[in-house]
C-alpha cells in the first residue's frame, strides 16, 4: 500500500505541473494585442476642423485613442475614441494660434499597440487643387510681381495662370517636355529647359520663342538666369560639358564648365548674380564665378547623395538642397565656406524641389513620397506635412508675399497651400 501512495502522489504532482504549464501556454497565446495603425495623416480642413486619418493593419482591435498635444510634443492626452474599423477622426473648434502635435493608438482588452508617428499641424490647408496638365508638373515659377505663375509640364505644355482669376491665361506648346522653367527678372520672358536638348527664351505675352539655344546633346535638365539678365545657364547630362553659359538676348555660347560627373539637375544664381550654385546626381554641390568660369574652393565635394534640387534665401547666406538616395534630407549650407550648417530630415523619398519663403523663415520641400513639408528656418522644427496629392511632389514654390505655398506633382495636379 505505501508503494501504492507514493506512485499516486508521483502521478497527482505530474498532472498539477502538466496544467500550470498549459496554463501559462494559453496565456501567451491569449494576448492579442493589435498592430499598429500606419499611413497617419493630417488635413486641414477648415479655419478650425482638422481631419485624421489613418490605415487599420489589425482585425481584433476594439476601438483607437486619438491623443493631442498643444504647444509642445510632450504633453499628451487623451482627445478622443473611434471605434473599432474606423480610419478617420475629426477635431473641431481649434485654434490655430498654437501649434499641435496628433498621434494614434490602437487598443483592445489585451493592450494597445505603438503610437504612430507624431503629426505636428500649425493650420495650413488645401485652398485650391487644378488639374489642367496632362502629364507631371515638373516645375513652377512666380512672375516677380506676384500676379502671375508659370507652370512647366511633360505633356509639352507651359501654362501661365492668372492668380487673380484662378484661371490659365496663356499655354505655350512645344514639340517636346519641360523639365525646367524660370522667369527673368522683369517678367517679360520665361526661359525654358527640355527634352528637345534645347533652352528656349519665350515672350510671355505672345507664347513666342525669341531664342533656341542648341548645344547639348542630351535633354536640359535646368536653367537659371541672372537677375541682370547678362548670364542664362543651363545644366543637362552630358558627360564632358555638362553645363553651358548663354547670352539670353542673343543666344551666343559664352562658356562651357565640366567638373560634374552625373547629370546636372538644378541650379540657381546668388542674388548678386556672382556664384552659379549646381547640384548633379553625382553626388556634388558646385560653385562657380560667374565672370570667369572658374570652379569655387568652397564646392561641397561629397554631400552623401544626389543634389536634386536648391534654393538661395534672398541675402544668399544661405543655400538649401534636397537630396536624393540614402538620405533624402534638405541641407541648409553656408555658401561662403560650403559648411553644413542644418540637416532637415523626415522625407522618405528624393526631394525634387525647395524653396525659401521671402521673409527667410520657412522652407518647403516637395518630395516623390508625396508629401509637402514646411520647416522653420532657424530651429530646423519641421512646421507641418501637407498630404494632398496621389503622386509624387516635383515642384513646390512660395508666392512673392510668403502666403501662399504652390506643389506640382506627378498626379498631373497643381495644389494652393495657405492659411
Amino acid at each position: 500500500m505505501k508503494y501504492i501512495s507514493i506512485l499516486a502522489l508521483i502521478i497527482s504532482m505530474v498532472i498539477i505541473l502538466g496544467c500550470e504549464e498549459d496554463s501559462n501556454v494559453v496565456q501567451s497565446v491569449d494576448l492579442q494585442i493589435p498592430e499598429t495603425v500606419i499611413d497617419f495623416k493630417t488635413f486641414v480642413i477648415s479655419d478650425s476642423e482638422l481631419l485624421l486619418t489613418w490605415k487599420d493593419m489589425s482585425e481584433n482591435e476594439t476601438g483607437f485613442q486619438i491623443e493631442q498635444s498643444i504647444g509642445n510634443d510632450n504633453a499628451f492626452s487623451l482627445l478622443g475614441t473611434a471605434p473599432a474599423d474606423e480610419d478617420s477622426f475629426t477635431v473641431t473648434d481649434i485654434d490655430w494660434q498654437t501649434p499641435r502635435y496628433y498621434r494614434i493608438r490602437a487598443v483592445n482588452d489585451d493592450g494597445s499597440s505603438d503610437y504612430t508617428a507624431i503629426q505636428k499641424v500649425v493650420g495650413i490647408r488645401q485652398l485650391n487643387r487644378f488639374t489642367e496638365h496632362n502629364d507631371p508638373i515638373w516645375s513652377i515659377d512666380f512672375s516677380p510681381d506676384g500676379n502671375y505663375l508659370a507652370t512647366g509640364s511633360w505633356d509639352n505644355k507651359i501654362k501661365i495662370w492668372d492668380i487673380s482669376a484662378n484661371d490659365v491665361e496663356r499655354t505655350i506648346r512645344s514639340g517636346n517636355d519641360f523639365w525646367d522653367i524660370a522667369y527673368n527678372s522683369t517678367g517679360d520672358k520665361l526661359i525654358s529647359a527640355g527634352g528637345d536638348r534645347k533652352v528656349t527664351v519665350w515672350d510671355v505675352t505672345t507664347g513666342r520663342a525669341l531664342q533656341n539655344m542648341v548645344g547639348h546633346y542630351s535633354p536640359v535638365r535646368s536653367v537659371a538666369i541672372s537677375s541682370d539678365e547678362n548670364h542664362l545657364a543651363s545644366g543637362s547630362g552630358d558627360e564632358d560639358y555638362p553645363i553651358k553659359i548663354w547670352n539670353p538676348n542673343d543666344g551666343s555660347l559664352l562658356d562651357s564648365l565640366t567638373g560634374h560627373a552625373g547629370a546636372v539637375l538644378a541650379m540657381e544664381f546668388s542674388p548678386d548674380d556672382q556664384i552659379l550654385a549646381t547640384g548633379s546626381i553625382d553626388n556634388t554641390l558646385k560653385l562657380w564665378s560667374v565672370s570667369n568660369g572658374f570652379e569655387l574652393s568652397h564646392t561641397v565635394e561629397d554631400i552623401g547623395a544626389g543634389v536634386l534640387s536648391l534654393n538661395y534665401n534672398d541675402n544668399g547666406q544661405i543655400l538649401a538642397v534636397g537630396t536624393g538616395y540614402p538620405h533624402f534630407t534638405v541641407f541648409l549650407i553656408d555658401p561662403q565656406s560650403g559648411t553644413i550648417l542644418q540637416s532637415l530630415e523626415g522625407h522618405t523619398d528624393d526631394v525634387l524641389s525647395v524653396d525659401i519663403s521671402p521673409n527667410g523663415q520657412q522652407i518647403a520641400s516637395g518630395s516623390l513620397d508625396g508629401t509637402v513639408k514646411v520647416w522653420d528656418m532657424t530651429s530646423g522644427d519641421l512646421l507641418q506635412t501637407l498630404f494632398g496629392h496621389d503622386g509624387g511632389v516635383t515642384a513646390v514654390s512660395f508666392s512673392n508675399n510668403g502666403e501662399i505655398i504652390v506643389s506640382g506633382s506627378e498626379d498631373y495636379s497643381m495644389i494652393f497651400w495657405g492659411p
